[in-house]
């Protein structure tokens, strides 16, 4: 599935804009800390992510139609509760 391929790499280059870019861009003046809109982005980025990873792992499990491969299962909630 390419679209899941080209999926992985956009979320793998939001990710490391979002932790290497954004903290450095969003940092307040005389050591105030990291604004907090970073910390919002991250958390929007997370949300959108935790919604992606559920419609994903559904299009391959209709895809494959093969519950033993692939299924939406307690090791997917736990993965999305920790990130």
């Amino acid at each position: 599935m390419d679209e899941v391929t080209t999926s992985i790499y956009i979320n793998s280059f939001i990710y490391y804009i979002i932790v290497f870019i954004a903290p450095n861009v969003l940092v307040e003046e005389c050591g105030g800390g990291i604004k907090t809109s970073s910390h919002m982005i991250y958390a929007g980025y997370s949300f959108i992510q935790a919604i992606a990873e559920v419609v994903m792992v559904k299009r391959i499990e209709n895809k494959i139609q093969n519950k033993n491969v692939l299924r939406f299962n307690k090791w997917h909630f736990v993965e999305l509760i920790m990130g």
